[in-house]
């Protein structure tokens, strides 16, 4: 009799525990998964367990920031990325972890956490989905960052009319190429942020989240055969092709084409 009690008491308190957290602020969720961070720290050489209770904490505060309160920052996506790292979980840490890259691409702290996830992830086919003439073309994000692009947009377009308006009262051919050279960079700056856009909304990328995942020929597990012979590797990036019945179509860096329940990538 004591035995059920025990166990109904546990699952209400932690039914009450989530709910509290849901309704935190943000600030004091931020807080929690700092404390959170903290305390495992301090228990991981003496107590394994309670250390990656506190782990799954911290990664649920951070969840809870992100999906209920809307918060994108790239500092919460990397913090998430690490610890979900920390868990074992390679595939949403890799996930989180490619979100804080794309808000902040040049952050190196970013860069490092996420080249550290990416070098536990096992050899079959581990590349980026982007093709190398996309990454050329957006060759500034690492540098810049999409910020950085249009701070120098802006810049370029402010500077064009100026120039324009000084030319008007002193006519000279320099104020003119000068000009003509702002403009040039305003405008490339706007494509560039353009083609930025047109890839994420066109190539949705996703992260591999569950471990040996089989990718069959066709969406079901009773009717379509593999297409490899070894399953997919938990933290695997590709791009998601289409999604359909609770299943995804996904094409690899090699270009090979699969599908995996829905259930076992996050797009990222």
């Amino acid at each position: 009799m004591i035995r059920p009690i025990i166990l109904i008491l546990g699952v209400l308190s932690t039914t009450a525990a989530a709910q509290l957290q849901t309704t935190l602020a943000p600030s004091a969720l931020l807080d929690r998964a700092e404390k959170a961070v903290a305390e495992a720290n301090a228990l991981a050489a003496s107590d394994e367990a309670e250390s990656d209770a506190a782990l799954r904490e911290a990664a649920a505060a951070y969840r809870t920031l992100i999906d209920d309160h809307g918060v994108d920052s790239a500092a919460v996506h990397r913090n998430l990325g690490v610890v979900e790292l920390r868990r074992g979980q390679l595939g949403r840490a890799i996930a989180s972890l490619r979100r804080a890259e794309r808000i902040a691409p040049s952050d190196r702290a970013v860069q490092d956490s996420l080249a550290s996830a990416r070098a536990e992830v096992g050899s079959f086919v581990n590349e980026t989905w982007e093709d190398e003439g996309l990454r050329s073309l957006l060759f500034w994000r690492a540098a810049i960052g999409p910020a950085g692009m249009l701070t120098f947009g802006l810049l370029g377009w402010a500077a064009g009319w100026t120039l324009l308006a000084v030319r008007a009262q002193i006519r000279t051919r320099i104020l003119g190429a000068a000009a003509f050279l702002a403009f040039a960079i305003a405008t490339l700056s706007a494509a560039s942020l353009t083609l930025e856009r047109w890839s994420l909304a066109s190539r949705r990328p996703c992260v591999v989240v569950a471990d040996e995942v089989i990718g069959r020929r066709g969406p079901s597990a009773d009717v379509f055969e593999p297409v490899f012979e070894k399953p997919l590797t938990e933290g695997l990036e590709a791009v998601v092709l289409e999604i359909r019945d609770g299943w995804a179509r996904l094409r690899l860096a090699s270009g090979d084409e699969c599908w995996t329940p829905r259930s076992a990538i996050e797009i990222v």
